[in-house]
């Protein structure tokens, strides 16, 4: 009873999370956005700027819509203290109204910032109840593979030749 409640707590609260963090005074950040995926999951990405200056920063972030041209693209002004952190939770939502689209931003400084992202895919209850109990049928015959992912090797069944 105790593992599958430790199991059951670990996946209650499963969000897979991607962070880097850049310097600069005209950053792109390659992978925004906000989009729905199967199953009710849900991507985002969420912006802390720094201003490790001692002035006061004037930003600009950008959102780049993927495929279209961004000759005017959509502009969020803001100003970040000196030594001050600021959050932009789910950027493209929050600060551009997009709930479903995928693209690039771009953020400019008056000065250097420090720029940290966090690109989040959210998995509903019904998403990671098919995790821990995949469809037995579509494993019957797989073949044991090896990934690899950064160093971390792990065997897997995968239903394919």
């Amino acid at each position: 009873m105790t593992r599958f409640a430790f199991a059951a707590a670990l996946f209650l609260t499963l969000t897979v999370s991607v962070s880097a963090a850049f310097t600069g005074t005209d950053l792109i950040v390659p992978a925004t956005g906000r989009a729905p995926g199967a199953g009710g999951s849900q991507f985002y990405t969420t912006f802390w700027i720094t201003n490790p200056g001692d002035s006061t920063a004037d930003v600009i972030i950008q959102f780049l819509l993927a495929g279209q041209s961004n000759t005017a693209p959509a502009s969020f002004n803001d100003t970040i203290a000196p030594g001050a952190t600021k959050v932009y939770e789910n950027v493209a939502e929050s600060l551009f109204n997009i709930r479903n689209g995928l693209g690039a931003a771009r953020v400019v400084g008056s000065q250097k910032l420090l720029l940290s992202i966090d690109s989040q895919f959210q998995l509903t209850e019904r998403c990671k109840e098919s995790a821990l109990t995949p469809p037995r049928r579509e494993l019957a015959g797989a073949k044991q593979r090896t990934l690899s992912f950064g160093g971390d090797t792990k065997r897997v069944h995968a239903p394919f030749q």
